[in-house]
């Protein structure tokens, strides 16, 4: 009886990739995707891989491709290309994949799927669900009237309409539904739908047979494919064991280490306990030692206060009788005062005093006007100023010096030299203007000056050249490679006949400033020029078309006035100066068409004119060299303009001084009062004469008496108001020292007040310190307790850092105690150290390492029961695959897969792990079924030595150091690893000539190599894998049976592949392979199924290729048509297929148009 297995018989494809819509119909053998690279083959696979692997992940999608090429599920939504084009992009779409899967165990139908929903601003796949529901693919084919693919939401709808009860209680869970999540729908898949698979082994399979690498040997090639890692939890019960070996170790450790980590923290603590005691004690000498002193200062401060009160007091009545005597002697001052104020005599002297400082404010009036009079003198001794001066104005200023001033003078003057400071004005804007020019010009032949002296023309004039020619330079260097020199062309030729230098630099003018290079790189000159657009001012010349036109001079031309050693260069004056004809007079210029004179006059194009003589003169600049007598000309040219700007700077000078010449800018009146000055002056100095002999005879007589009694009154007063202002300054140094003094109380009361603020008396302590006073000073004492004071605070800072490492140390191992090091007091330290100390003793670590042996016998059992149950598991296993094996011939040879001892260090193990003592089991109701129990039995005894060594290859490392942890977990899966204790291998089988087996390993034969020869055995070994993966266990429900392949059988030739298909149909596998075109021939007549991919324009189109027809046509007899091989299948899936037909004439109807 046929076995039974589930089938993919049909996938619907809606906007995926290069494909709009296509319903893709699949054998139950052997299928094959053909076309060229880029067609769409990979697109295809994806697609089926994305649906039976469940996941979005670009890990498995077109693995062929490199990295720049590699696919995502969003671009394959979108219908990205090489390109940067989308078939999708910038829009909102929908998009599903379908997969139609047949079960023939009951002939029953379910279908898988995927479906998105995709918005144009989307950068990731936000929306999507998986789905499945019984029945073939749905008549609308996943789409809505209009043909596009129908929404999450509506997908969702069409499941519900293929619930049979909405409980999903008819048969186990109903799988018409959507899944929330990846996780459920693979759930789903692996157990309900594809019959109770290993998921994990089908994605890890798949994966590698999609990208198979050929790179390894067969028999590493078994062990991968064949025979991968046991699924029994012996690791992780291993796993849980070292745990609970780790806790008990740890709290052991952990317990000791807090324990240890608290008593440093309370030695620290103790220590600082005592230096802060220490400290306390010597703050409080100090601080009464200091109220001591204060006290002391007190007392003498009382004393000498009292002192100088009783100074203060006589030093005032002291004061006092001399301010009374000063008093009266001051009443006789003011009496004598009076009587010489109220005689003659006193008016006098006022009057006398009152005229003094009258003649004072006269002479200075007379100074005024003798400088005001000077001032106007300067008008006249400036000479560039005196031209400028009007007659009205000098005779006004000379009718002042006569001192004949009045109004209309000083009016006629102030009009006068208003008007001349304007013109004085404008002869300085003048030449200023005219200094300016010159200081340009001078600027400028200073410059060519020093150009020329160094031997180089400055071309001052034509900015930018010198930097065009470095760039252009520089430029052909970076593109030629070599030093290309480029010229200006007035320095590559010189002027042979002097008389016509001028007019050779007129008629060149602005060509004469041309670059130009050697002819082979005018072309790249050229290319190079047109970049450069900030040189507008700049010339290039084509050399090389110059010397191809070769223009030949005329006689007489101006070109034989010039001459140079370049041949390129002479190409270039025979252009532009020699049709240009030397001529002597008028006449001779009408002769010809183009000419010119020695004088620079010429004529052209009709045309009459003279050359620019800045063009000749100027900015001659034509030579290789310069002559000295140029050099020679320009120095004198040079001198006469300095000397020039000198007497225009000395003129300019002259008439700026004017502006600070005197222009009456004072009123009128002011000019009047200073003239007449000199003759009140005089008058008033008779008076004063006068005045002075009157008051001399009145000295002289009565008032003499009274001036000498007033003398002797000033005397007296004068020596009391000494003695007055000593005593008051002795007064006020009393007043001093006595506010000092109260002020020195205040602040030793404010002292003593602050140092009794806080402090607590201790009887017993001063009376300690009284007695250490005795007979030693209160300063001495003080500093032995300074010094002994900070001693202890350096104990205390020391202490204190090292109860805080302590405390940091504990703080950062155990964070979880909520400590933070900052504490105040220690009691929580102490109350956890007391806490620890209580919970730790010695019986609690020895109870401890009694558990851990009991672990330790707990994990030898598991280890070695399960590693030696898989090992009989791979070897009934190899049993059935030979068995299959035997009964095909692959081309001329039979493969059998060999099962040995392992030779290395696992080697020494492999006789106790396939003890045939370890068959006997032990059921109990405390025991698992499988579990060995070895007690004292023969087993233990006999295998003690291998048992003690693999115990201690798992026991965990216990050094705590992440990195020996993970080699250690690394060696732990070695040995735990069933088939590091085989090794694997595949044999040719033959019979030799007496009928004896002899068996070839194919390693030996075909090496590691990835050739025809090497791959047969190793797609042999993955097919028998897929049936060991798919093979019927303790599920009775039919399995899916599919394997993917792309590029598969690359180098086996068309007999080894057929033979390799053959036994993929004998294990009952559906096979879905990738292939170029190029390899169709080869495969087309061992397949079931075939397409065909061809892209064009973006668009994947595919077309089941008719096997029959096609073999026909190869043949060269598809004219007959009843020759073809038929199609493989059986008679149900004939009968299906053609029940499907109008279906796909259906379908045909929505694919894409853009086909081949």
């Amino acid at each position: 009886m046929k076995p039974c297995k589930k089938i993919i018989t049909r996938m619907c494809i809606n906007n995926w990739g290069g494909i709009g819509h296509q319903v893709m119909e699949f054998n139950e053998y052997v299928n094959l995707f053909s076309g060229m690279s880029g067609s769409g083959k990979s697109t295809v696979m994806d697609a089926v891989q994305v649906l039976l692997y469940g996941s979005l992940s670009q890990n498995f999608l077109n693995k062929a491709a490199d990295e720049k090429n590699r696919r995502t599920v969003m671009t394959y939504l979108r219908g990205a290309q090489k390109d940067g084009t989308s078939n999708r992009g910038n829009r909102d779409f929908c998009a599903n994949l379908v997969m139609e899967i047949r079960d023939t165990q009951d002939e029953s139908y379910r279908c898988i799927g995927v479906a998105f929903d995709v918005r144009s601003g989307d950068l990731d796949i936000n929306k999507y669900a998986f789905f499945s529901h019984d029945g073939m693919l749905d008549d609308c084919l996943y789409r809505n009237e209009d043909g596009i693919p129908l929404m999450v939401k509506e997908i969702g709808d069409l499941v519900k309409r293929h619930q049979k009860d909405p409980r999903g209680r008819l048969r186990g869970e109903d799988i018409n539904r959507t899944y929330p999540t990846n996780d459920a729908y693979q759930t789903a898949l692996y157990d309900q739908i594809f019959g109770y698979i290993d998921g994990k082994r089908f994605i890890t399979m798949e994966k590698s047979a999609v990208a198979l690498k050929m790179s390894n040997g067969v028999g590493q090639f078994i062990k991968d494919y064949m025979f991968p890692k046991s699924s029994s939890e012996a690791i992780e019960k291993i796993s849980r064991q070292l745990g609970d070996y780790t806790d008990i170790r740890d709290t052991v450790l952990d317990m000791e280490k807090r324990i240890d980590l608290l008593a440093a923290v309370r030695e620290s603590d103790g220590r600082l306990t005592v230096a802060k005691a220490a400290v306390l004690q010597n703050e409080y000498i100090l601080k009464r030692l200091r109220l001591t002193a204060i006290e002391e200062e007190l007392t003498r401060l009382e004393a000498e206060r009292s002192g100088k009160t009783l100074l203060r007091a006589s030093l005032a009545q002291k004061r006092d009788l001399l301010k009374a005597e000063m008093d009266r002697i001051h009443g006789e001052l003011v009496e004598t005062e009076s009587s010489l104020k109220a005689s003659d005599y006193g008016k006098m002297k006022e009057q006398l005093a009152q005229l003094d400082e009258t003649i004072v404010l006269l002479n200075r009036n007379c100074a005024a006007w003798d400088r005001f009079v000077a001032s106007l003198s300067k008008w006249e001794e400036n000479e560039a100023v005196y031209d400028l001066v009007s007659n009205a104005a000098l005779q006004s200023m000379e009718d002042l010096r006569d001192r004949k001033a009045d109004a209309d003078t000083l009016g006629t003057l102030r009009t006068a030299l208003r008007e001349t400071m304007e013109e004085i004005n404008e002869a300085r804007d003048n030449l200023a203007d005219e200094r300016r020019d010159l200081n340009r010009e001078l600027k400028e032949k200073r410059d060519r000056l020093a150009d020329w002296k160094s031997g180089q023309k400055s071309y001052r004039n034509r900015p930018g050249l010198k930097e065009a020619r470095r760039e252009l330079e520089q430029a052909l260097y970076r593109e030629t490679g070599s030093k290309v020199r480029v010229s200006i062309l007035a320095d590559t030729f010189d002027v042979r006949d002097p008389e016509w230098k001028d007019a050779v630099e007129g008629r060149l003018g602005r060509v004469k400033y041309s670059l130009i290079t050697p002819p082979a790189f005018s072309h790249t000159a050229a290319v190079l020029f047109r970049e450069m657009k900030q040189f507008e001012n700049v010339d290039l010349l084509h050399v090389a078309n110059i010397v191809r036109d070769g223009q030949e001079a005329r006689e007489n031309a101006l070109y034989e006035a010039v001459e140079t050693d370049v041949d390129y260069v002479d190409a270039c004056l025979r252009h532009f100066l020699g049709r240009v004809i030397k001529c002597r007079t008028v006449e001779e210029l009408e002769q010809v068409r183009d000419g010119v004179t020695a004088d620079c006059y010429s004529y052209s194009n009709y045309t009459l004119r003279h050359l620019l003589s800045k063009d000749y003169r100027d900015n001659a600049c034509i030579g290789k060299t310069i002559p000295k007598s140029r050099i020679d000309q320009l120095e004198a040219e040079v001198r006469a303009l300095e000397e020039t700007g000198r007497e225009l700077t000395g003129r300019i000078t002259a008439l700026e001084q004017a502006r600070s010449y005197e222009n009456l800018s004072q009123e009128n009146d002011y000019y009047l009062d200073l003239a007449g000055a000199e003759k009140e002056q005089k008058k008033h100095e008779l008076r004063r004469e006068k005045l002075a002999r009157e008051i001399s005879e009145l000295e002289q007589g009565a008032m003499r008496e009274l001036r000498e009694r007033l003398e002797e009154t000033k005397k007296r007063y004068a020596l009391k108001e000494d003695e007055y202002t000593r005593a008051g300054n002795e007064f006020a140094a009393a007043e001093r020292e006595l506010g000092t003094i109260e002020a020195d109380l205040r602040n030793q009361k404010a002292q003593h007040a602050e140092a009794e603020y806080g402090f607590t008396p201790n009887r017993a302590e001063d009376e300690r310190i009284a007695k250490r006073l005795q007979g030693r000073s209160l300063n001495g004492y003080r500093a032995e307790a300074a010094r002994a004071l900070e001693s202890a605070k350096s104990d205390v800072e020391n202490y204190t850092g090292e109860r805080q490492a302590a405390r940091m140390k504990f703080n950062l191992a155990y964070s979880a105690c909520g400590l933070t090091g900052t504490e105040e007091s220690n009691r929580p330290y102490e109350d956890l150290y007391e806490r620890y100390s209580r919970q730790y003793v010695e019986e609690y670590k020895e109870e401890f390492e009694r558990k851990c042996r009991e672990v330790y016998r707990s994990l030898r059992d598991n280890v070695i029961a399960t590693i030696h149950g898989d090992i009989k598991a791979a070897y009934r296993q190899v049993r059935e695959v030979n068995r299959v094996l035997g009964a095909t011939a692959f081309s001329d040879s039979v493969y059998k897969i060999g099962i040995t001892p392992a030779s290395n260090e696992n080697s020494q193990f492999y006789e106790m792990l396939t003890a045939p003592e370890l068959d006997s089991k032990v059921v109990n109701e405390d025991d698992v079924e499988g579990q060995i129990s070895f007690g004292d039995d023969v087993f233990e005894r006999k295998y003690e030595r291998e048992i003690s060594l693999l115990v201690e290859k798992f026991i965990p490392d216990r050094t705590g150091d992440e990195r020996e942890s993970a080699k250690k977990r690394a060696e732990m899966e070695k040995f735990a690893d069933y088939r590091n204790y085989l090794t694997f291998n595949m044999y040719e089988v033959t019979m030799d000539e007496s009928g004896q087996e002899k068996r070839i390993p194919v390693d030996e034969m075909a090496g590691n190599d990835s050739g025809g020869e090497g791959q047969n055995p190793k797609y042999v070994a993955l097919f028998a894998g897929f049936a060991l993966l798919f093979a019927h266990q303790n599920h009775r429900d039919s399995r899916i049976k599919i394997v993917l392949l792309d590029e598969a059988f690359s180098k086996m030739d068309k007999t080894r592949s057929s033979v390799c298909l053959n036994y993929a149909r004998k294990l009952g596998l559906q096979v879905i392979i990738c292939v170029p075109d190029e390899r169709l021939m080869t495969l087309v007549k061992n397949v079931d199924c075939v397409y065909g991919f061809r892209r064009y324009k973006n668009q994947i189109s595919m077309l089941m290729i008719d096997k029959g027809s096609y073999l026909d046509m190869l043949e060269g007899s598809d004219e007959q048509g009843n020759e073809s091989e038929p199609e493989q299948g059986t008679a149900r899936e004939t009968e299906q297929r053609q029940q499907r037909e109008p279906q796909r004439e259906n379908d045909a109807v929505g694919m894409d148009t853009e086909t081949e």
